[in-house]
């Protein structure tokens, strides 16, 4: 796909068009992860849609998901369409790439790409230039250490430590660490101790992170509850912990989930309570746009 498409022509995010066609297929937990409008070789006005869903877990209705978003798609720019799933699921041996659907001589059916990041070697040293190699390393080491924290540490250290060494850009490099510390979460007596390594290794490379800083922010709220005397300080640094815990996690899903997020969604998320975050940050998997998240 990558090799068809000419890259100096640019590419266009389809946010706006994707919401509508996502707000007609409301049939279950339904959504298209990424539409992008890009330019194909030749010197005319021919271009492409390159629908994209990633997958986690194994589910029988994705070949079902992949129709209904290809013909839609289709059905609203009346263009080719290239609709690619990416396999994050631990299963080896689940590969779907078809859907089919007939009755007596009638049929309907459709055959999609897929990436199976299982069939990817992250400890090949000829991808260690590849930023994207080390999501896939994020991922495989997230699915070997499920139950092992230690080994998650290690491992999370460990590619933050290459992350910084490679000379990324800086957005990259915040973009790729977002996604490592996500995919590698660890348990709460554990962070104390990723949050110092990681303080040493953005001293070592000089390069800071607005995330760690998010992240002291939560540490600096937990020891405000510890360190006050009375049941009332307490509770109220738990409180503000909490707050702040879950602030961060909520914009960190918005991003990876909506993209950036904007200023009215800060200064929302900022003046909400605990009860409120929570709230918004279970709809973030299944909304379909940012005001599914914060309606009513």
């Amino acid at each position: 796909m990558h090799a068809g498409i000419d890259w100096s022509r640019g590419y266009d995010f389809l946010d706006k068009e994707l919401q509508k066609i996502t707000r007609r297929a409301k049939t279950g937990r339904r959504h298209v992860d990424l539409l992008v409008r890009v330019y194909g070789h030749g010197g005319d006005e021919r271009w492409l849609l390159v629908h994209v869903e990633v997958q986690v877990q194994k589910d029988a209705d994705l070949p079902a998901r992949m129709f209904v978003y290809g013909y839609r798609i289709y059905d609203r720019y009346q263009r080719p369409c290239a609709s690619l799933a990416i396999l994050a699921d631990d299963n080896p041996d689940w590969r779907p790439d078809a859907f089919w659907t007939g009755l007596w001589g009638s049929e309907l059916s459709m055959r999609f790409a897929t990436a199976k990041l299982l069939d990817l070697d992250p400890d090949d040293p000829a991808h260690a230039g590849n930023p994207f190699n080390a999501v896939i390393a994020a991922h495989r080491r997230a699915l070997e250490t499920q139950r092992d924290p230690q080994a998650r540490l290690r491992w999370k250290v460990e590619l933050v430590r290459a992350l910084y060494a490679r000379g990324f850009d800086r957005q990259v490099v915040l973009d790729v660490f977002r996604f490592i510390d996500w995919a590698l979460t660890l348990p709460v007596e554990l962070e104390p101790t990723f949050h110092q390594t990681l303080d040493e290794i953005e001293e070592a490379f000089a390069m800071p992170y607005v995330t760690s800083i998010e992240r002291r922010g939560i540490e600096k709220g937990r020891e405000q509850g510890r360190e006050e005397g009375r049941e009332e300080g307490r509770e109220e640094g738990r409180e503000e912990g909490q707050v702040l815990a879950l602030g961060t996690m909520l914009r960190r899903l918005l991003r990876l989930r909506f993209g950036l997020v904007d200023d009215a969604t800060e200064a929302r998320i900022a003046a909400a309570t605990s009860d409120d975050l929570m709230r918004w940050t279970e709809r973030v998997i299944d909304a379909e746009s940012l005001d599914d998240v914060f309606a009513g």
